[in-house]
């Protein structure tokens, strides 16, 4: 029989502002002055940065050694110290694969920070994030770009292998990921989430057939 399987999404929005992360940010782009680039930068550290972001959502996708699949999401716009709790319970005592989309460089280091910050012990088979493997953490986008030699989104990805693309919310409301996390209701989150890791899913049954 295979390993059990655990794929997973994480999604973020900008923590609550205060003066002390204010300064922190101000200092941190000290020397930008361009205000297009200025705004830019400050996206991209509210959201991709363990710092300045929030967790809001976990999705996960649950396959058995039996193939049996469970699906579920962990959900909190109030307390991110619990939601990063209840997941790294969940994942305490999994032996299995953990699988993601561009997990290694986003997902598993913001959710290894969070652990950190809040003084959570996470597994030491989720810690294990050496590169260049395909166990513990199978990270489908770099499989399929040789460790970073490129870039392939997931929606490109999902493209070519004829996998339900799950960022047609975005291209309905015609806005892009930002604008939706700033916007969205917590429904509409917990529902692009839950795609994100169904297309995971669907993707990782492609792409595993041949990187292995």
């Amino acid at each position: 029989m295979g390993k059990s399987k655990l794929v997973f999404d994480i999604e973020t929005v900008p923590r609550k502002r205060d003066t002390i992360l204010d300064d922190l940010l101000s200092y941190k782009m000290r020397n930008v002055k361009d205000e297009e680039q200025r705004k830019k930068d400050e996206i991209k550290y509210t959201f991709r940065n363990p710092i300045y972001n929030q967790v809001i959502a976990i999705g996960v996708l649950h396959e058995d050694i039996n193939g049996n699949v469970k699906e579920g999401i962990f959900f909190s716009r109030d307390n991110e110290k619990e939601l990063i709790e209840k997941f790294m319970h969940y994942i305490s005592k999994f032996q299995g694969l953990f699988i993601h989309y561009n997990g290694l460089d986003f997902d598993v280091p913001i959710l290894l920070a969070k652990a950190a910050i809040y003084g959570i012990e996470p597994s030491r088979r989720f810690c294990n994030t050496i590169r260049f493997r395909f166990d513990p953490h199978y990270d489908i986008m770099q499989a399929l770009t040789n460790w970073n030699k490129f870039s392939i989104s997931l929606r490109e990805a999902a493209t070519v292998f004829g996998v339900k693309d799950s960022k047609e919310i975005l291209k309905e409301k015609d806005i892009d990921i930002i604008e939706f996390m700033k916007t969205a209701t917590d429904e509409e989150i917990q529902k692009y989430c839950a795609e994100d890791v169904r297309t995971t899913y669907e993707l990782f049954k492609k792409v595993y057939q041949i990187y292995q």
